[in-house]
């Protein structure tokens, strides 16, 4: 019922409510404020009464065209929530200043009478004004058209000095173009490898009286790390994988006349890492549309040997090693890749053991064993 009371009273302010005097009487002003915090319904209660109060006095001043002194706080749940006794002695202060503005105001107060006469002379002035603005207006209307008449030639102009830009870049496109076509044939683009992708064909020459291998695949990724005067030497970086496969044959004895020969064969996974120094052979002779280098190089490898029957124990190795190789790019146009060949100079730290069955173990003496290689260069990075 109360809030229906409320609600009367605020359509009732809404409309021709200009009395002076406050149109609601505010609640009795609690004398102990602490008392109020200690139940959240009472605080509530307390709370949303003077809450309610200062709107409608706020309503009153906005209606009779005065700006409230006091700012009304916004209420929220967490405010109701916290019962801040420093909130609620906020909330009266400001309904009992909102009222004491207008107890202030005098009796014969009226602002929107007093808006009225100011508006009605801002009119009045306007009107003077319109009245010169019409003269000049007949004034401006002639320079408007002229103005209108030479916006439209400058556009007609500038429609045409855009259609001849359009044409001229068109035409200046195809000159470039065909200059860059003709130039692909003649020139070399200045370019640089960053990442080369490997793909090569290894013959390792071992013992060859009872150890042997075929031609082995292998993988690797360069990097092209450091330039070195004008694309004419690098220092690359790289690291390789060959699937390595040999043959080992083993002799045992049965009797003084008689001998026995076992095979097996073992598979060794052997990584390579090492650094390159290679020189531009191509700058030095100036082959414009071929590039070819001469490569030195050094690192190291690590060997992990099993026999394919998986019956015996692995076997580990490692070493140094030196290479020596060439390659060749951009012969074509039409084939995205190069060629490389070269040799390389194993060095093992230890001999390679490979066991067999009844305790035979077959041992490589060699400590330096040569490869040869063939294979192919795929450029995955380059720079302009």
């Amino acid at each position: 019922m109360k809030n229906v009371i409320i609600l009367i009273a605020i359509l009732l302010l809404s409309n021709d409510l200009f009395a002076i005097e406050p149109i609601i009487t505010l609640p009795k002003e609690p004398q102990n404020i602490e008392a109020f915090t200690e139940s959240e319904e009472i605080y509530f209660g307390t709370y949303l009464d003077y809450f309610i109060s200062a709107t409608i006095l706020e309503s009153q001043l906005n209606n009779l065209g005065v700006k409230p002194k006091a700012k009304l706080p916004k209420i929220s749940f967490e405010l109701i929530e916290n019962m801040d006794a420093k909130q609620l002695k906020n909330i009266i202060k400001v309904t009992l200043s909102l009222e004491k503005q207008i107890l202030d105001l005098p009796e014969s107060y009226n602002k929107k009478m007093i808006d009225c006469e100011k508006a009605k002379a801002d009119a009045e002035a306007k009107l003077f004004k319109l009245g010169l603005d019409t003269i000049n207006c007949k004034k401006d209307a002639e320079l408007i058209n002229t103005m209108k008449n030479k916006i439209a030639e400058i556009s007609e102009k500038s429609q045409k000095i855009e259609s001849e830009c359009f044409n001229k870049i068109a035409e200046l496109t195809k000159e470039n173009f065909d200059l860059k076509y003709l130039m692909l044939g003649s020139e070399e683009l200045s370019e640089k490898v960053i990442l080369t992708f490997q793909i090569s064909g290894k013959q390792f020459f071992m013992d060859k009286e009872f150890i042997n291998s075929e031609i082995n695949p292998s993988f690797g990724i360069k990097l092209n790390a450091f330039n070195i005067s004008d694309h004419s030497a690098y220092i690359s970086l790289w690291a390789d994988y060959t699937y390595l496969s040999t043959s080992v044959d083993f002799l045992q004895r049965t009797s003084q006349y008689n001998e026995m020969v076992w095979t097996h064969d073992y598979k060794d996974d052997v990584w390579s890492f090492g650094f390159d120094f290679e020189l531009n052979l191509s700058k030095l002779f100036n082959f414009n549309n071929t590039k070819w280098n001469f490569v030195v190089g050094s690192g190291f490898f690590k060997g992990f040997s099993e026999n394919c029957r998986k019956e015996f124990p692995k076997n580990d190795y490692s070493g140094n090693f030196v290479k020596a190789e060439t390659n060749i790019q951009n012969f074509s146009k039409l084939f995205p890749f190069g060629f490389h060949v070269g040799t390389i100079f194993n060095y093992y730290q230890e001999p390679i053991q490979y066991p067999s069955l009844n305790k035979l173990t077959a041992t490589m003496n060699n400590k330096w064993v040569p490869v040869v290689y063939l294979g192919l260069d795929f450029d995955l990075i380059k720079i302009y």
